[in-house]
């Protein structure tokens, strides 16, 4: 473990330490130059006795408040922002002593195991790793550089459970936290130039564990072919997979740096490698799609994690960068076939980081996210990941404005099509079964829809997917059956075409889903049963659009407060809100997402609008009075099927509920004076009122019901006045089992409950002010007019109360 004071690592506080301790007292702003003036003044024993010290404080580590790198913001803290943001550079005072340090052999620092991903985690405890023979106990910690350790504190800032719930950007590009993400990304993953940033200082004598992958990749391209997507080279051993044992640090401290000394440029990938590394290892990382059974069970189901929306915004930005990293790389040369290809470290880095290092984590990533993520407009987040993934077209020149039109998918990218195959098929497969979970009746889910489709309906995006699929089936006769050839010239980073496809998509489905994962083909029939009711689905979704935007009309005789127009306020079965939830002009959005969305994937999957159109209008009922009666007659509980442990939700049912289509009938059920007290009224006073409502009822109830059963004048007005007797009949539920109400309520009653509304009292209050301030009357004059009004609007209402509404119990 690494110290958790600057005089940890010798016991005894030192000046230095001494200096550091005081100087974190004071403001981020002047911490920070106090820290710099410190850390150019000290020697690098004394820095590497403060630096883990300083580390974990900065990133709040071992519970320590931290300096606020996850919370800062440019527009509320200029200053710290500033300061922060040149202290943390990748060329500021605390990296350059990160140099200083990575140049001692015997600057070492521990991170604790239990910090790391479950996998890993995992990994190391089945004892899995390689040396894990040579190990006498399991480690409890790993020790890394100063350059790892750093890196490791940083990412691991966005998955700590004491920080990420700190996280909440309202603009994530001023937040400092992605402002010194897009900092070291410009520096380690270049998109001009064809060398990193040099190190300010010597290079380490030392090189890193992953330090060996540029060269021995380089090795083996000459040896087979490699595409760029495929996993035909295994991942080398990476810093998190190499030994731990102590006789092993001895010796790799001192083996000195395996580079050619004619290539200084390899000198500088070591850190590009494991900068990727590590953030893939953090932010990717953190599940795995293997059975519980591989990994323990139990312990593999307490182990799901989450992402927050800003740790997957930050996972965008990265792969945005790297597309436009990947896409800078030099284009191939045209040499004979016994030639090497002369690559720089940089392109060959390019060339292999997507398909090395990152595709199959970020793979179970989105994966793990589309089974995991609630159904909600927050999952937009994750699907703009996704959707930045699958276009790397995009991120070619990032100089370029956007289009607003997408243009056709140029060929050129086919050999990346095949390479993450699973990423524009599977993915969209799990995204299909998500969509028809989600209510499409929301604005937002339906801008979801309508962007996934608007992506996949690009021009000569679903010939290329077609071609993908076909040659996986039929490599050897690649194109013999397709009719006129597609130019696969220049494929994305590939080293050549005449790849075998089978053989490349075998081996990345083996590696992204396992050896027993049987591929689904997007355009099978299967697929296109889904896509058909999915449209179903939509065309439903745009019925009930319009069909919600219209209010319903309160009645029913609540006694006054009805007659006065406020019958809601003691109608308290009612639905208080009946719209959408969304702005008019939303709405209006929704419709033309929805139907956009559908128009997508009727040409993706080559299907006539009409037909599902018809096939929707098919399944209504004979006695429908329209085509969406059956899915949004509200009347009736949602589409169910009897089974032998009682009623259960149809796939057609459960979308009806979701989508607010159909509900269950869910009334009280009790005494309608002792129902749960709402939000909107006074407890107290809800009580009091009940207590005096009872005591009059129960005084006077003989002669309110002799006054209520009359049919003249007095029967009316006292109709308009009490509250109604309530029966309920106990109604047997058509899904819910429950027990039958039948004490029925069959009495005239007071009824004061309603004077406990705010917005009653709001009422009433409003006009005591009013006649207090214009006529200048107290409480009992007050009173006295209320009560005469109340007398006269309910003498009036009853001489024009039709006959028909005039019911008696």
């Amino acid at each position: 473990m690494a110290t958790s004071s600057p005089a940890g690592a010798v016991g005894v506080l030192t000046p230095v330490s001494v200096r550091v301790q005081q100087a974190l007292l004071k403001p981020v702003h002047q911490r920070c130059q106090e820290i710099q003036h410190i850390l150019e003044e000290t020697s690098t024993k004394d820095l590497h006795q403060i630096f883990p010290y300083l580390v974990e404080n900065i990133f709040g580590f071992n519970n320590q408040p931290g300096w606020g790198v996850g919370t800062i913001a440019k527009s509320t803290q200029q200053l710290d922002y500033d300061m922060m943001r040149q202290f943390l550079s990748p060329s500021g005072p605390l990296i350059r002593v990160v140099y200083r340090l990575q140049a001692d052999p015997m600057c070492r620092y521990d991170f604790p195991l239990s910090c790391l991903p479950f996998p890993t985690r995992q990994m190391f405890e089945d004892n899995s790793y390689h040396g894990a023979s040579h190990i006498p106990r399991q480690p409890s910690a790993r020790s890394l550089s100063a350059f790892e350790f750093y890196f490791f504190h940083y990412f691991y800032l966005c998955v700590n459970p004491q920080q990420r719930s700190f996280f909440n950007w309202s603009n994530a590009s001023e937040a400092l936290f992605t402002s010194l993400l897009e900092d070291y990304l410009n520096c380690f993953l270049p998109l001009k130039g064809k060398i990193v940033s040099p190190m300010p200082t010597a290079a380490s004598p030392i090189r890193s564990p992953v330090a060996h992958k540029t060269h021995l990749h380089r090795q083996s391209s000459t040896s087979g072919y490699h595409s760029s997507g495929s996993p035909g080279l295994k991942p080398l051993v990476s810093l998190l997979k190499s030994p731990h044992s102590p006789h092993h640090q001895v010796q790799q401290r001192s083996i000195p740096y395996q580079v050619s000394t004619t290539d200084p440029l390899d000198q500088e990938m070591w850190r590009s490698e494991t900068f990727v590394e590590i953030l893939v290892e953090f932010w990717l990382n953190q599940n795995s799609l293997d059975s519980p059974e591989q990994h323990g069970g139990i312990r593999q189901a307490m182990e799901v994690f989450l992402p927050n929306s800003d740790q997957v915004r930050v996972v965008r930005m990265f792969i945005k960068h790297l597309h436009f990293f990947a896409n800078s790389a030099s284009p191939d040369l045209v040499l004979a076939s016994y030639q090497a290809q002369n690559l720089s470290p940089l392109d060959e880095f390019k060339r292999n980081v997507i398909p090395q290092m990152v595709q199959k984590k970020l793979y179970v990533f989105l994966r793990h996210g589309f089974n995991h993520w609630p159904l909600d407009s927050s999952f937009r987040l994750l699907l703009e990941t996704w959707l930045s993934y699958v276009q790397p077209w995009r991120y070619v020149d990032p100089n370029a404005i956007m289009k607003e039109k997408e243009s056709k998918v140029d060929n050129k990218w086919f050999q990346f099509i095949v390479d993450n195959l699973l990423f524009y098929t599977h993915l969209f497969q799990e995204f299909l079964h998500r969509s028809q979970r989600m209510d499409l009746s929301s604005a937002k889910n339906a801008y979801m829809l309508f962007r996934v489709t608007k992506v996949f309906g690009l021009p000569n995006l679903r010939n290329m997917l077609e071609e993908a699929e076909h040659q996986m089936y039929e490599s050897h006769h690649r194109l013999s059956r397709r009719g006129p050839q597609m130019d696969m010239g220049s494929s994305y980073l590939s080293h050549s075409n005449s790849v075998n496809t089978a053989a490349i998509l075998s081996l990345q489905f083996a590696e992204l889903e396992g050896p027993a994962f049987l591929y689904k083909p997007l355009f099978e029939e299967g697929t296109k049963k889904q896509i058909e009711y999915l449209l179903q689905q939509i065309l439903h979704a745009k019925s009930t659009s319009s069909s919600t935007q219209k209010s319903s009309d309160g009645g029913g005789s609540g006694g006054l407060l009805s007659w006065l127009g406020y019958g809601a306020l003691v109608d308290y079965n009612a639905t208080r809100f009946t719209q959408t939830g969304f702005p008019e002009e939303d709405q209006s959005k929704l419709v033309f997402h929805l139907e956009q969305a559908a128009r997508n994937l009727c040409n993706l999957f080559q299907l006539s609008m009409e037909t599902v159109e018809t096939m929707a209008t098919s399944v209504t009922p004979p006695n429908a009075n329209s085509s969406a009666n059956k899915f949004s007659n509200q009347s009736l509980p949602p589409d169910f099927i009897e089974s032998p442990t009682g009623p259960v939700l149809t796939q057609l049912g459960k979308y009806q509920l979701m989508n607010g289509l159909r509900k269950f009938e869910i009334s009280y059920q009790g005494n309608p004076d002792l129902q749960p007290i709402r939000s909107y009224e006074c407890a107290p006073l809800v009580r009091i009122l009940h207590q005096v409502s009872s005591f009059l009822n129960s005084k006077f109830s003989d002669k309110i019901q002799n006054s209520y059963t009359r049919d003249d004048m007095v029967g009316k007005m006292t109709f308009i006045l009490f509250s109604p007797p309530s029966e309920q009949k106990g109604k047997k539920s058509s899904f819910v089992a429950s027990p039958t109400r039948t004490k029925d309520w069959t009495t005239p009653r007071i009824s004061l409950r309603f004077l406990a509304n705010y917005q009653t009292l709001g009422y009433l209050m409003g006009g005591y002010l009013f006649f207090y301030m214009f006529f200048g009357m107290g409480p009992v004059a007050f009173s006295f007019i209320l009560m005469l009004g109340l007398l006269l609007s309910v003498f009036f209402r009853a001489l024009v109360l039709p006959a028909s509404k005039f019911k008696r119990s």
